[in-house]
């Protein structure tokens, strides 16, 4: 899996470079012919073929042969420089799920994100108490890998938060994820404030389903993940004890996107939540 992951910018860039050039009716010879000289048949079908990596240089000028967006460009460039350097996370593969490096690979370029959560507040928004205290509970964990997990999604936070151009978020939470005391009042206190400071993000909208009986989400957590890009599947991303599953078809995606707007329809600003229980 890990092997696989490393390569996912790479296929996904080689596939959106395709779709993008199939799209302005250009055979791969009448691109090389457009390229003056800086690209030859090979290099661009092993471009498209994820056989090797691309500069975001190169990126840019077959964007600009197939008449892109700057917005589309933009976001192919970016998935270039990914793919140009290792994965930041790679230092912390011994201490988190062997599946999570590609819901990082994932987050690192989808255009949106809507997640649901029933148990624990969402990995990017937890502050760093939080974090301690969620896997300090895990029975197999030593305190050194407590810490590294801690550094894991702080490091996390950090990259995801700073893309630019910006992903666009939903969170749905359900209300025992905020009520749920997991340290002190004093770092509960934090958690939620950083929640609320949070959800003053351009990008972020998060909302809190009442605990007032049934609702559609209530078989459990997950994550859907939009690339933006018709070349780039879209996957749901669900998360248990010894791992976690990816599915890209098109039946559970269709699924699950009802079920989401459904349970945000429900949801309450976190705002207004959070001011009613002050």
């Amino acid at each position: 899996m890990a092997k696989q992951a490393k390569q996912l910018p790479m296929m996904m860039l080689g596939m959106a470079l395709r779709q993008l050039r199939e799209e302005a009716g250009l055979s791969t010879r009448q691109v090389i012919a457009k390229a003056q000289g800086s690209l030859s048949v090979a290099k661009l079908s092993a471009i498209e073929n994820a056989k090797r990596p691309v500069s975001a240089f190169d990126v840019a000028g077959l964007c600009g042969i197939y008449k892109a967006t700057p917005e589309h460009t933009t976001h192919l460039r970016r998935m270039a420089e990914e793919a140009l350097n290792p994965g930041w996370w790679e230092d912390y593969s011994t201490y988190m799920l062997r599946e999570f490096s590609m819901c990082l690979e994932l987050e690192s370029v989808a255009a949106r994100i809507d997640i649901y959560e029933s148990e624990l507040v969402p990995g990017l928004l937890q502050v760093e108490s939080y974090v301690r205290a969620q896997n300090a509970v895990a029975p197999s964990l030593t305190s050194d890998e407590v810490n590294q997990r801690v550094k894991l999604q702080t490091l996390r936070q950090e990259r995801f938060w700073g893309r630019s151009p910006a992903p666009t978020v939903r969170i749905a939470m359900h209300e025992s994820v905020i009520t749920r005391r997991m340290s002190g009042p004093k770092e509960d206190a934090e958690q939620r404030e950083h929640i609320a400071k949070m959800a003053r993000l351009d990008n972020l909208t998060v909302r809190v389903v009442p605990n007032r009986g049934l609702h559609p989400s209530m078989l459990g957590a997950y994550m859907i993940l939009t690339s933006g890009i018709p070349a780039i599947s879209d996957a749901v991303y669900t998360e248990f004890i010894t791992g976690a599953r990816y599915d890209t078809t098109e039946s559970s995606l269709t699924a699950c996107r009802r079920f989401f707007d459904a349970t945000w329809q429900m949801a309450v600003p976190v705002e207004e939540y959070l001011n009613d229980t002050r």
